[in-house]
């Protein structure tokens, strides 16, 4: 059974995202780079130091003189980061409060600044705020305001924020599949320079390496954890990770190793480094056969699911199957009831949301294939009635040159049928040799009849057979 990560999640992912968001404001935010650069050094190293540290009650007197620095400077970019440094402050407390109006604060400076990078950086640390205080369904709206604005506007940076957002909440409440889905999109919008760039992204496939521990798919998230190692080796909780996936692939040498480097390392005390030290520890003793000393590490988890997924590792190694197996189902039980009672309304409210969304988008989509396909009919239809057109006037110039010749051949007929002189049309009649043999009048017109009518001759083709039956042929010509 996989230790439960959902507290740990819940306890570090604010401070994550807060982190990300400082981050921005000390590397190479949009109208920020030339900032600092500017600013006396002092200061600037100060800030440095606060945005890293602020937590610690000394960081609002600090903010308090960057305030007193804008005032006196009228350098609005003062302003902002007092803001900052009170906001992150305030979300260490959870103080919803005093962190919200920062946060309004910073907003609206980093527009009226044009930060656009530290505007999208504290969006996302409002939607860390949110998951803090487990109200995943705003969270969930912030991070999809994130993601909408900044694809309007075409900007990685918010983009990052809001995929990077938006996977840490799918993988609270064990949606592990839309959460690597969100982390990849993450991973496509890094954006900034290139050692800004390895850390991003080195922040991003930690929370998608414990995303698949989770999950159960230790494997992609041993292949997770090494592409955050080669990203930046400065990630302390990789080795953790590393360890963890090992133990469940049974390749317990690999995780002495990782446990030893993660132990060797200089580790804060934060809720994560406990976290990770107690299951490692546990674990260490379980492989070691000090079973009571890891079934008293398993009994002093508070929350029943990391209990029983202690004592199922446990029972294993000692081979007790049968309580093994009950633990295992007992944690899977305990597991599911965590997150109903934590966040069953939030998911109810946000797969309603995304379903909505899905059905919208799914409508949109059908809308414009029908507007298609009537805008293809539509052009098909009036292809067919061009060809037509054009079709109906060549043949109706073609009548209409036929009937001209017709009716000037009846006319050049007329006037030589009704001439005052003499014509006809006759043909030569030929031998079986090919020689000409006579002649005949076929046609004449009535000048000519009228003058022959006395003296015995026959007009037409009749005549010629019947005077040479032996012959078929003849050439017409005028007379």
């Amino acid at each position: 059974m996989k230790p439960n990560i959902l507290n740990l999640i819940t306890a570090i992912v604010g401070a994550v995202l807060a982190s990300l968001s400082c981050h921005a404001s000390t590397t190479e935010a949009s109208g920020t780079g030339d900032f600092w650069k500017k600013a006396p050094s002092e200061v600037a190293e100060r800030y440095e130091e606060a945005s890293s540290r602020f937590n610690e009650d000394w960081v609002l007197e600090f903010a308090d003189t960057l305030a007193g620095l804008a005032e006196s400077t009228k350098e609005k970019g003062y302003l902002y980061y007092a803001s900052e440094l009170r906001c992150h402050h305030a979300f260490n407390e959870l103080d919803s409060l005093e962190f919200f109006k920062n946060s309004d604060k910073c907003l609206s400076l980093a527009k009226r600044l044009d930060y656009e990078d530290l505007y999208y950086a504290e969006m996302m640390n409002r939607a860390g705020f949110l998951i803090n205080a487990k109200d995943i369904h705003k969270a969930l709206m912030v991070s999809q305001q994130i993601i909408s604005e900044a694809s309007h506007g075409d900007v990685k940076g918010g983009l990052y924020y809001g995929y990077y957002s938006l996977g840490t909440i799918f993988s609270m409440i064990g949606d592990y599949n839309r959460a690597d889905d969100s982390y990849k999109n993450a991973i496509d919008n890094v954006s900034g320079k290139e050692e800004s760039k390895k850390v991003n992204r080195a922040q991003v496939y930690d929370m998608m390496a414990f995303n698949m521990l989770e999950a159960g798919n230790y494997d992609k998230a041993l292949e997770y954890a090494e592409l955050s190692l080669n990203e930046s080796p400065t990630e302390c909780d990789i080795p953790a990770c590393l360890a963890l996936a090992s133990y469940h692939l049974g390749k317990y040498e690999d995780f002495r190793h990782y446990l030893s480097e993660y132990f060797g390392m200089e580790n804060n005390n934060s809720a994560a480094a406990t976290y990770y030290s107690t299951w490692l520890s546990l674990l260490e003793n379980a492989l070691d056969g000090e079973f009571d000393e890891a079934t008293e590490i398993a009994e002093n988890f508070e929350d029943d699911s990391e209990k029983y997924a202690a004592l199922t590792e446990i029972c294993k190694l000692e081979g007790d199957w049968k309580h093994a197996y009950e633990y295992q189902a007992a944690a899977t039980k305990a597991r599911k009831e965590s997150i109903d009672n934590t966040y069953g309304e939030e998911i109810t409210a946000m797969d309603k949301e995304l379903n909505t969304a899905l059905q919208l988008k799914e409508r949109d989509s059908q809308i414009m294939k029908m507007r298609i396909l009537i805008i293809m009919s539509v052009l098909i239809v009036i292809i067919i009635a061009i060809f037509s057109s054009v079709t109906v006037i060549r043949k109706k110039e073609s009548l209409r040159i036929r009937e001209r010749e017709l009716r000037m051949g009846e006319y050049y007929g007329t006037l030589i049928e009704n001439a005052p002189f003499g014509s006809s049309k006759g043909g030569l009649i030929f031998d079986e040799n090919g020689r000409v043999a006579d002649y005949v009048t076929l046609e004449a017109n009535k000048t000519l009849r009228k003058a022959f009518d006395n003296r015995g001759f026959t007009f037409g083709v009749k005549t010629i057979r019947e005077s040479y039956p032996e012959s078929g042929k003849g050439i017409i010509y005028g007379g």
